[in-house]
């Protein structure tokens, strides 16, 4: 998670208005998901909180964006936001490898 961290706060964010941008990277050699959400008002010359929002277990970055609605905290708190895809454990589900109930994940989240 680290990494990710690291990566994404030294990606340039170049913007103009409100902007949903899905995307990806690579870690670990495993392709990770996840959306960005930039609001109307960033600055690019000005610095800008970013808060990560992670999906509960069995969920998705697509539908905890939808039921949290931080996009709208964020239009009035200036902050970017991201939503990050956590990948599928042997059960078929969306995690984070946060501990031994994951189930043996060996992903480094």
């Amino acid at each position: 998670m680290k990494k990710l961290l690291l990566l994404l706060l030294c990606a340039p964010i170049i913007v103009l208005g409100q902007q949903t941008i899905n995307g990806t990277i690579m870690h670990d050699s495993l392709q990770r998901e996840y959306i960005l959400y930039v609001p109307a008002s960033y600055d690019a010359s000005t610095a800008a909180p970013l808060v990560f929002c992670f999906h509960g277990y069995g969920s998705s970055a697509a539908v905890n964006m939808s039921y949290t609605k931080f996009t709208e905290i964020a239009d009035t708190a200036g902050f970017i936001l991201i939503h990050p895809q956590g990948t599928i454990d042997n059960t078929g589900k969306a995690h984070w490898n946060v501990g031994g109930w994951t189930l043996g994940s060996t992903i480094d989240d």
